[in-house]
């Protein structure tokens, strides 16, 4: 029986992927039996078929299933497809930038034999800076302590204890430094919950510029999960990489060419909300308000000046609501605390 699927959307990133899938294989070695990997290539203009071929018949034992999509369906919907293929009891998202740690998937098995009525495992992961790394060579040793590549894995400073979570909820928390699982490979979900959850505003969207689009995985967690039991595991199952994500800044846009002041002026917030209207205990949403009404409040000033004083472009401006976001936070005194931080010590990326 299939109890782990480790799905691995992608769409071009040869080099990362191949590492990403390297790391796969080798940690699924002696549980061949119990888990599987599928890959969902969104019409990618790389040549990614040729490395699955070659990890097939280095590791002869470990199921990989491929399927390429005959055009690019958005990351969204390349997301939901993985999970679509998949026949494991549990999934695993993680991103073709994503190296899976050698007892990462053992670990999993493990808390899901043990804890069998537990729908939802959110683990902690460790941070790769890609820029420094070589990807032209096999980084086998990344996430285990070993090699001179280890020197640019960044740490974070969360718990470490494992526990139970006797609701879904607690996890909906900034201590964990996940953009509330916003970070898809920390969560690692019960197929058949996801499954119930009505996907079709994931599927009628089609620009990377909503919720929906950007973390489809939270919407459904926020209809599927809230209220379930769950379990965290503070052990580090997961490299993730930084340096190739081409909404964000790593591949040389500058900050506000980014998806970055969308994503943080308003989608946290409309995850938030999210999970509010789905049941949300009161005290994990006001945590989060907090948050994200602070980090909003910083951008304002910083947007309204780059928009209307100094007159330059802001990627996705129309979908940041300005006036939304003061009235969402106007009776929030962390959004003014927010707002009074980026005039004492203004954000460095006007």
């Amino acid at each position: 029986m299939i109890l782990l699927s480790i799905c691995i959307p992608v769409f071009n990133r040869r080099d990362t992927f191949k590492q990403c899938l390297y790391k796969a294989c080798m940690s699924c070695i002696g549980m061949e039996n119990k888990i599987e990997i599928v890959i969902s290539d969104n019409a990618s203009e790389d040549d990614l078929y040729s490395i699955v071929k070659e990890m097939k018949n280095e590791f002869e034992y470990v199921f990989i299933k491929y399927s390429r999509n005959n055009k690019n369906i958005g990351m969204a919907k390349n997301f939901l497809r993985t999970v679509e293929m998949a026949r494991g009891e549990f999934c695993w998202i993680i991103g073709s930038d994503d190296f899976i740690n050698e007892n990462g998937p053992k670990t999993i098995i493990n808390i899901i034999e043990r804890y069998k009525n537990i729908d939802f495992i959110s683990c902690n992961f460790n941070t790769l800076d890609l820029k420094n790394v070589s990807l032209s060579e096999n980084i086998k040793d990344i996430s285990n302590g070993k090699g001179t590549e280890t020197k640019y894995i960044l740490q974070r400073n969360v718990p470490t204890s494992s526990k139970c979570i006797e609701k879904f909820d607690y996890l909906i928390d900034p201590v964990y430094e996940n953009i509330y699982l916003g970070s898809m490979m920390c969560g690692i979900f019960r197929k058949v919950v996801w499954d119930l959850v009505d996907k079709s505003r994931i599927y009628e969207t089609s620009k990377f510029d909503n919720l929906f689009s950007i973390y489809p995985h939270c919407y459904i967690y926020a209809n599927g999960f809230i209220g379930q039991k769950a379990f965290y595991c503070g052990e580090d199952l997961i490299t993730v990489g930084s340096g190739a994500r081409e909404w964000s800044t790593d591949t040389g846009e500058s900050y506000w060419d980014s998806s970055l002041p969308l994503i943080y002026f308003s989608i946290l917030g409309d995850m938030i909300e999210e999970y509010k209207k789905n049941g949300l205990i009161n005290k994990q949403y006001k945590k989060c308000l907090k948050k994200v009404s602070e980090i909003s409040g910083r951008l304002l000033l910083p947007i309204i000046m780059t928009k209307y004083i100094l007159k330059r472009n802001i990627k996705d401006i129309k979908y940041i609501l300005i006036k939304n976001n003061v009235k969402r936070y106007s009776c929030v005194i962390y959004f003014y605390i927010g707002i009074l931080k980026s005039i004492i010590k203004p954000i460095k990326y006007v």
